[in-house]
């Protein structure tokens, strides 16, 4: 699968060294308005992960999946691997276009699940990559601590067009006192 992505877009992949099943989670942007933001299943758009199932199956990446969010006009956030039997990963998710808001990206230890004190993230070299617009990209190494969950990363995207409004509104001010100190 591709590292050199579009404008907008975003890609994480996630690698382990071993036979254990890591699996990746994306928290995602949720119009409440429109869609349903709980329940872990394919009517919460909010979680992406294994379990989504939708009954049809969407073809993004080149990879036919049913574990996928669609935000319309063929923006897709969908779960292009999940590797559950074999060694080292990789699993993929990939963002087609992000959208303003909201990410939190996890892995979990889907075999030690029940296991608090579990170092099997830790001590499997696990990394994940995270590629984004055209020739980005970050790495993140697993801390060195016990549990069987690590938030990879939070990340918020703001609507360019909010910051602008901001900006115009702050040199409107300005003006309006540079104007002011003009007339006296």
């Amino acid at each position: 699968m591709s590292t050199i992505l579009a404008e907008g877009e975003m890609r994480f992949v996630l690698y382990w060294e071993g036979s254990d099943d890591f699996d990746s989670h994306l928290e995602i942007p949720c119009n409440s308005s429109t869609s349903t933001c709980t329940g872990s299943d394919k009517n919460d758009k909010s979680h992406l992960w294994y379990n989504i199932n939708h009954d049809d199956n969407v073809n993004y990446t080149d990879v036919s999946t049913a574990d996928y969010h669609d935000w319309g006009s063929g923006v897709y956030v969908t779960l292009d691997q999940d590797n559950q039997d074999s060694d080292d990963g990789p699993e993929t998710i990939t963002i087609a276009g992000v959208q303003s808001g909201d990410y939190r990206y996890h892995v979990h230890a889907y075999d030690q699940k029940d296991e608090s004190n579990t170092r099997n993230l830790a001590d499997n070299g696990t990394v994940v990559y995270v590629y984004y617009d055209v020739n980005k990209s970050r790495t993140f190494n697993v801390p060195s601590t016990a549990g069987s969950l690590w938030t990879v990363f939070d990340y918020t995207k703001t609507l360019v067009l909010a910051h602008l409004i901001q900006w115009l509104m702050r040199m409107r001010q300005e003006m309006l006192m540079i104007i002011s100190l003009l007339i006296l």
